[in-house]
């Protein structure tokens, strides 16, 4: 009798094991590539994985959520195609022409496209300026950034990326100033960028994660 109502104690509980607090730690997942999870407070987690010294590395943010008392859910807003944009616009300086400039860091190994349906056009490092009369309905635009790939490209996790498609809100206006959100300071850190998706699994109500399949490196994956 007695171990019976032990074997029940213990069963009960087993199955009342309390979640425990993750807020503002930091969990390092050795499989394959080494890597950290930082839960914020603002239910926002940090993510970065790096294989040795320098690259190849990841970056990302996602959100994270409590599924129940054993698994917890990480789950990106954008991608690596859809990067976001901060964009303010304002009266061209010259009227007859439409002027972009990237207030991020440009470095010399990664060029920038402007992209307005099936036209595209080369930034002159952070700056690019196009006649009016060139460009027909311009009502938005996105851009795509490619790294040499005799330089930083095959170590990135990203070759290439894009941003989010911005819709102009006032087509009178011709000079865009384009901003990364943040945390990005500059185009060379989203080659880094990797999206989560997955669910990570909390081991006998302790405070260990279990992350049986982290993200594949995003340059092998095919980009459109």
């Amino acid at each position: 009798m007695k171990k019976i109502t032990l074997v029940l104690l213990s069963t009960i509980l087993a199955g009342c094991c309390k979640m425990p607090n993750f807020v503002g730690k930091t969990f390092i997942l050795p499989k394959n590539w080494q890597s950290e999870l930082t839960f914020l407070s603002d239910s926002t987690v940090s993510y970065k994985r790096e294989y040795g010294w320098g690259v190849p590395k990841q970056e990302g943010f996602a959100k994270w959520e409590i599924i129940d008392n054993k698994h917890i859910r990480l789950t990106s807003d954008y991608t690596h195609q859809n990067i976001p944009i901060d964009v303010t616009e304002s009266k061209s300086p010259v009227d007859s022409l439409l002027q972009f400039i990237l207030t991020n860091k440009v470095y010399d190994d990664t060029t920038i496209w402007l992209c307005n349906g099936n036209e595209k056009y080369k930034f002159d490092s952070d700056r690019l300026a196009i006649p009016k009369k060139s460009v027909r309905n311009f009502q938005s635009f996105y851009l795509v950034a490619e790294s040499n790939p005799t330089m930083q490209a095959p170590l990135l996790n990203n070759d290439q990326v894009r941003t989010a498609i911005y819709t102009v809100r006032n087509t009178a206006n011709g000079q865009f100033k384009i901003t990364l959100s943040p945390p990005y300071n500059s185009w060379f850190n989203v080659f880094y960028y990797q999206e989560l998706n997955c669910v990570l699994k909390i081991k006998k109500c302790k405070e260990l994660l279990i992350w049986k399949n982290p993200p594949l490196w995003n340059r092998h994956l095919e980009w459109d």
